[in-house]
């Protein structure tokens, strides 16, 4: 990851403060990236972000961060379910890359002390949003 300067070709608009542009590359042919970006005041600690990734079922790669949980598919296609476990504290889950408007079960369990487990798989219970995006 590098921050440089914006090219002259992109330059902000009139009275914009951005000094500056994220730039994620790779030499790879094959990379995939999450980063976790957090608008904060000069000083401000970042919140911490945690990798999450699925168990079983349909791969998937997320991070948490300040409670809330968010995952997507590592590749784009047919989706069976997943099983994923975050830290009993986390209040929030975001799982994308699902059908459009299609109904999901979700069981969430606690199988060990301080550790959550969570199963989504096609069902009647939750709704996925328009982007197929399941919020609970």
């Amino acid at each position: 990851m590098v921050a440089d300067p914006p090219p002259a070709a992109d330059k902000p608009a009139g009275g914009e403060p951005m000094i500056g542009r994220l730039r994620v590359s790779s030499t790879k042919q094959d990379e995939r990236f999450l980063s976790v970006v957090q608008g904060a005041d000069s000083g401000a600690a970042a919140d911490v972000a945690t990798a999450i990734a699925s168990k079983s079922g349909t791969a998937y790669a997320g991070a948490l961060v300040k409670g809330t949980a968010v995952l997507f598919p590592v590749t784009l296609g047919t989706f069976a379910a997943v099983t994923f476990d975050v830290p009993a504290t986390t209040t929030k889950f975001l799982v994308t890359g699902l059908v459009p408007a299609a109904s999901y079960d979700v069981a969430i369990t606690t199988p060990v002390a301080g550790t959550t487990e969570v199963v989504v798989q096609p069902g009647t219970a939750k709704q996925a949003d328009s982007g197929g995006v399941l919020s609970f």
